[in-house]
């Protein structure tokens, strides 16, 4: 009995330290962003040089002609191209432009945060998960918390809104 619990400890414990079958490897899939959460990742990080650039009063640039890919580029989801999102695109390029035509100091401080403003209000409607990220390139600390609540209380309301009502084109605008 005593050899035949021993030869079946032995045994368990050469299989179990057999590795597994390798010839059945599964296949990693490697998720790639699509071009518009790149492109929006690169208008991030310009905006995150401009923000520098005015605090240390040297801004000066050009309007940057990538930006209008957020019209074209491949989305992740590819309902996001409603009359909504133009709108809201369009508004935030303007304030892009306006911002860099601007020419005091005190005034790009204010239409920086203005065009911010304009990405967290598309953001509230469409893909809410860089907001976070987005108001940490906000001017102040008190900005930023003001900002967070707003955009917390207008998802609120717009979830409300559309849980509410039902309608086909909806074209909503802050600021």
């Amino acid at each position: 009995m005593r050899k035949t619990l021993l030869l079946l400890s032995i045994l368990f414990l050469f299989m179990a330290c057999n590795p597994a079958d390798t010839s059945k490897k599964e296949e990693s899939i490697m998720y790639e962003d699509a071009e518009l959460a790149l492109l929006m990742r690169s208008m991030y990080s310009q905006n995150e040089a401009w923000r520098q650039a005015i605090l240390e009063q040297k801004f000066e640039t050009n309007f940057p002609t990538d930006f209008y890919g957020i019209y074209t580029v491949e989305a992740t989801d590819s309902n996001v191209r409603t009359e909504q999102f133009v709108s809201l695109t369009d508004a935030y390029l303007a304030s892009v432009k306006d911002l860099i035509e601007s020419e005091k100091s005190k005034k790009q401080v204010k239409k920086f945060n203005l065009s911010i403003y304009q990405c967290i209000a598309c953001h509230n409607v469409f893909c809410q998960g860089p907001i976070d990220k987005i108001v940490y390139i906000v001017e102040s600390k008190a900005k930023k918390a003001l900002i967070q609540s707003l955009s917390y209380i207008i998802k609120l309301s717009l979830d409300i809104f559309f849980s509410t009502f039902s309608f086909n084109k909806v074209s909503i605008f802050f600021f």
